[in-house]
């Protein structure tokens, strides 16, 4: 039934590997090119934790179709973190857009995207930049920072790029909505009892949820995502350039790696 139902812990959960490091590939190519890539650790798209605790839900406390007004009754609604994931993606992409390519004049290409699944506790978050391989350390580094300064607020989210970003999604919606596999994607694992917080208001209240968001919520999401490993946070960093020298590479067409596995956490050298 409708969220009604309690909002348990999926059975068996699935807990995240806790990995960080830095990685420096040179792969074998006929052209110079380079690309940098932070992952790391944030909520799954229904809000959980990889440690089992929810994002805005107490132990044991169920999920409301409240007042979409009321910042904590819209934030206990069981699609606030999946609406919201959707929304800080557009978001993180435009901000992105705007460090990499139109200040720094490093890119052309810059993507963030978020992965996560009905059933795993916790999700993980992909940033990537495509650069020459002369820059993509300072872009590596300016993506970073771009990431840094939205989670801890030095430097918020605008009005206007939330405002583009809600347009752009509604509108992704409203054209989307009518393709089979779209609705297919939505009304996936409803009937499952492990996925709890997944059900008819999937369908019903998705574009509410999404119109009522505000920046702050966005915010509260990203205080959430291991952005740095600066402060200790499992957070992988990789960069991989080309190399056209004709030098013999491995089968797999990994010339050379900087890093290396030890007890789940990757170690430079």
């Amino acid at each position: 039934g409708d969220p009604g139902r309690a909002a348990h812990m999926p059975p068996e959960p699935v807990p995240l590997a806790r990995v960080g490091g830095h990685f420096d590939f040179e792969l074998a190519d006929t052209d110079d090119r380079a690309v940098a890539f932070i992952a790391g650790e944030c909520p799954g798209i229904f809000g959980y934790r990889s440690d089992g605790t929810h994002i805005s839900l107490g132990e044991g406390e169920e999920p409301i179709r409240g007042d979409l007004s009321i910042q904590k009754e819209r934030r206990k609604h069981p699609l606030f973190a999946h609406a919201s994931f959707d929304l800080l993606r557009s978001v993180i992409n435009r901000r992105l857009f705007a460090s990499l390519r139109e200040r720094e004049r490093l890119t052309y290409d810059a993507k963030f995207n978020l992965a996560g699944y009905d059933r795993l506790l916790g999700g993980w978050y992909i940033s990537e930049v495509t650069a020459s391989p002369e820059n993509v350390e300072r872009a590596l580094s300016v993506m970073e920072e771009t990431l840094i300064a939205l989670r801890d607020e030095t430097r918020r989210i605008t009005k206007d790029h939330f405002d583009a970003a809600r347009r752009s999604l509604l509108s992704k919606l409203a054209n989307e909505k009518e393709k089979n596999d779209f609705m297919v994607e939505l009304i996936h694992g409803m009937q499952d009892p492990g996925v709890t917080l997944k059900g008819p208001h999937y369908l019903r209240d998705y574009v509410d949820v999404v119109s009522a968001l505000t920046p702050d919520d966005l915010h509260f999401l990203l205080k959430t995502f291991e952005v740095s490993a600066r402060s200790g946070a499992p957070v992988l960093t990789c960069i991989a350039r080309t190399n056209t020298t004709g030098q013999e590479s491995n089968d797999d067409g990994v010339i050379r790696s900087s890093a290396q596995f030890h007890k789940g956490v990757a170690l430079s050298h």
